[in-house]
């Protein structure tokens, strides 16, 4: 089920996945505003992934097939708001798993990339 030609399920997983990056940042000896913006960017880092298969998935297509600058900037933006939010609304962030979750997501999207170069 799409959305504006988006998977619904991205939205659950983007939420899941900024948890996840909150999560490894929070153990970091880091100013709050530093790990926001940590793991803001862990999550660009993960949209750079990401967005190499998610054409080839029928998840969405850009324009040209050329990923604009500007949604890695967004991504950045959003990412800021909802790390700030978390924290604000007194969200736990506790998860020993979410370095693993958040490496397998990566790696998932990374092979895919590496197989969907061998295939036409």
């Amino acid at each position: 089920i799409k959305l504006f030609d988006t998977p619904l399920l991205i939205g659950i997983n983007w939420l899941f996945m900024v948890y996840s990056s909150a999560a490894i940042v929070e153990k970091w000896r880091l100013p709050r505003l530093l790990k926001i913006a940590a793991a803001a960017s862990l999550m660009v880092v993960y949209d750079l992934v990401l967005e190499q298969s998610a054409p080839r998935l029928d998840m969405w297509h850009w324009q040209q097939e050329v990923i604009p600058l500007q949604n890695y900037g967004a991504w950045f933006v959003l990412s800021l708001l909802f790390q700030g939010l978390l924290p604000l609304w007194g969200v736990r962030i506790h998860n020993r798993l979410a370095l693993l979750i958040m490496g397998c997501q990566i790696l998932f999207f990374l092979l895919l990339f590496v197989l969907f170069q061998w295939m036409p």
